[in-house]
């Protein structure tokens, strides 16, 4: 049997065990969480890149922003982006004339706000008949954003190449330091023997 310490030295090791485990998925979960935003934050900023040509098109020579996310659509290799927009262009027909079809859409596809600033400034934009003042500033703005995810993935990759050669040296040392100590207790040893 169990004396009563040992069983609670026991169930003491347990919870201390839980909790690392608990650390460590949390890390994970919340890495994991992390990339995901990166990543569907990259991919507003990739349509981006792809609506803006549309719309100077539909300045220039007439045409809706339903015919501009239609352009889009077709060009979306994700089908869950896909279905986002052909849900905007649904919502778009059910309230003419009104931000909140941009800004559902923008929070759908990512929590960066400033995917609800270009979403609404886009409906503001095809609003504003004849002005390619704000097509051009959303094209310098989205331009900008894809750069800036781009650098984020720079340094990423940056840090990781940093880290490597840190974690190498660090290894040679313990080796060496293993060895080292493996000599001396040898010598110690065959001096005492």
């Amino acid at each position: 049997t169990l004396s009563p310490s040992s069983a609670a030295s026991d169930v003491y090791k347990r919870q201390a065990l839980g909790f690392v485990v608990y650390k460590f998925q949390a890390k994970e979960i919340t890495g994991a969480l992390k990339s995901w935003r990166f990543k569907r934050s990259m991919a507003f900023a990739q349509l981006t890149q792809l609506i803006v040509p549309y719309l100077f098109l539909m300045k220039a020579h007439g045409g809706s922003l339903i015919e501009v996310f239609q352009n889009v659509s077709a060009r979306l290799e994700n089908a869950n982006d896909r279905a986002l927009v052909v849900r905007l262009m649904r919502d778009m027909q059910n309230q003419p004339n009104s931000d909140q079809p941009f800004v559902s859409f923008a929070k759908a596809f990512t929590d960066d706000p400033n995917a609800v600033v270009f979403m609404t400034a886009i409906n503001r934009s095809a609003q504003a008949k004849g002005n390619n003042d704000v097509i051009e500033d959303l094209a310098e703005r989205a331009q900008h954003q894809l750069l800036e995810k781009v650098y984020q993935v720079a340094q990423v990759k940056e840090s990781r190449m940093v880290i490597l050669p840190t974690y190498v040296t660090i290894i040679g040392m313990l080796i060496n330091l293993i060895m080292v100590m493996s000599a001396m207790m040898n010598q110690m040893s065959s001096a005492m023997g």
